[in-house]
């Protein structure tokens, strides 16, 4: 028997969610000062958020997770069905590195309300014939920024 009474239940199957992937800044590999943003949504149809058009795109998403022991943990974004100029980017534009912003938004009327969920860096891609993904993190640790010594 479920939770919420009817009324509840009508109301919250009208509510309209939405996963928005920004990545603000991608720089180019051969002329770092020309930069790209890059907007994407699981929503079937664009969305203008925040003054920017967020094109459809299947987004697989695997959001970051703290453990109980406070490591950090990764995460993971892949974008599905893209053109060929899409996997283009990947080969012309510096993506490890590149800070990714996560936002979830609830469609309020016309407009469309956010709460950013996650903003982090991503590794390097992995380009596959039908998504490029990306693993993502919540900044970089020390561990990795530091030269690792070899004994």
């Amino acid at each position: 028997m479920p939770r919420g009474s009817s009324a509840y239940r009508t109301v919250a199957a009208e509510i309209t969610t939405a996963w928005l992937v920004a990545i603000p800044s991608l720089p180019g590999v051969n002329d770092p000062s020309t930069t790209i943003e890059l907007f994407f949504t699981d929503f079937p149809s664009d969305i203008v958020y925040g003054g920017k058009m967020y094109l459809p795109s299947p987004v697989e998403l695997v959001a970051p997770k703290v453990s109980k022991d406070m490591e950090r943990g990764t995460g993971s974004v892949a974008l599905c069905n893209l053109t060929n100029e899409f996997s283009g980017y990947a080969k012309n534009y510096r993506i490890q590195d590149s800070q990714i912003i996560v936002t979830h938004a609830v469609k309020n009327g016309d407009a469309w309300l956010g709460l950013v969920s996650f903003v982090g860096v991503m590794d390097a891609p992995t380009i596959a014939e039908e998504k490029i993904s990306v693993k993502i993190a919540s900044g970089r640790s020390v561990a990795t920024l530091l030269p690792r010594t070899l004994y």
